[in-house]
């Protein structure tokens, strides 16, 4: 939806019309990407990763190659002030001296890191880019790698570039700007210097996040944020104080666990049977015990069988009967189990 033309004033301090397009139409500008789709992470392998690192002057630190994400930095799509950038004027020259990217535009702030690789997108009519994140080894205030979370969640997808107007369009007919979808003050930037880009969107609005994050598993997020990460985000002012009320319960929320109820005649069941198939295991070990006794008891009379009559009279004296032992201790243990 159009901003009001009192809106767009007050937004590029402007007086009238006249000066609305003018403002639009020079000087350093943002404008907001929005994306339907969860952030890609990029695939690559470390070697790869070290590649990118070195072309564009960053140090490589292990573990980058996981927090790369490709995203869509500006498109032609007419955005929120009516205005469409036009993609093919992007000059990248100075931008890749320092390719940073930032957090909500934050200039007197740290960047929470780097972009890798930037091009014109022919098929989307869009810039693209993959960025790297940086983690708590480089950045220790943890903005960096909570923004890496954030974006790796879902909950941050969209992106916004800054940029210096070099030219720009403004006097198109009513049909013309009806069939490119400008907006009534809407102006059509030609070319610009890419100056940066950022990571924005956390949904302002508590109702929006809400709904935003429904829409993902809780699962996930408790696996990507710690109870640490929340006491980050309340110290840093990430997000509001409303939204991290409503985020911390996405994130720490324990799931209830419904046990089944059980009755007293099943838990008897349950009972018996355990203690049937016990005591089944318990016979069949004794079972096995008593014929290895009975095969040492045989041994043994064999051995006592071989020794010369004159010294082995004692033994036989005191030689058990086969199985003796053992045929008592079953029939002992039968008894006093009832079985």
């Amino acid at each position: 939806m159009e901003i009001e033309l009192k809106n767009l004033l007050d937004i590029f301090k402007a007086t009238d019309e006249s000066s609305l397009f003018k403002t639009k139409s020079e000087g350093k500008q943002t404008r907001y990407t929005m994306t339907g789709t969860k952030p890609k992470l990029v695939e690559m392998t470390a070697e790869q990763c070290k590649k990118l690192c070195e072309k564009a002057g960053i140090e490589y630190l292990d573990g980058y190659e996981y927090r790369i994400f490709e995203g869509l930095t500006t498109d032609e799509t007419p955005d929120r002030y009516g205005d469409i950038v036009r993609y093919t004027g992007a000059d990248f020259k100075n931008y890749l001296k320092n390719p940073v990217v930032m957090l909500s535009h934050e200039h007197s702030n740290f960047p929470i890191g780097n972009s890798v690789k930037i091009w014109k997108d022919d098929a989307l009519k869009g810039v693209k880019s993959w960025d790297l994140l940086l983690d708590n080894r480089v950045d220790d205030s943890g903005r960096s790698d909570l923004a890496f979370k954030f974006r790796k969640s879902g909950i941050m997808p969209g992106i916004s570039i800054g940029f210096m107007v070099n030219s720009a369009k403004t006097d198109h007919s009513a049909d013309e700007r009806k069939k490119l979808g400008l907006g009534k003050w809407g102006v059509e930037i030609l070319s610009f210097d890419y100056l940066e880009h950022s990571v924005v969107s956390i949904p302002a609005n508590p109702e929006a996040l809400t709904n935003m994050l429904k829409a993902i598993d809780n699962g996930m997020l408790r696996s990507i944020f710690s109870k640490e990460d929340l006491f980050s985000i309340e110290k840093l002012k990430f997000i509001s104080e409303d939204s991290l009320n409503i985020f911390e319960d996405f994130v720490i929320k324990t799931p209830t666990i419904i046990i089944p109820s059980i009755d007293t005649k099943t838990i008897d069941e349950i009972v018996r049977q355990v203690t049937e198939n016990t005591t089944k295991c318990v016979i069949e070990s004794v079972n096995i015990f008593t014929k290895k006794i009975d095969e040492v008891l045989a041994q043994v009379q064999t051995l006592v069988a071989s020794i010369p009559p004159s010294t082995a009279s004692g033994a036989e004296r005191n030689a058990p009967e086969e199985g003796m032992y053992a045929s008592d201790f079953l029939k002992d243990f039968q008894i006093k189990t009832n079985l």
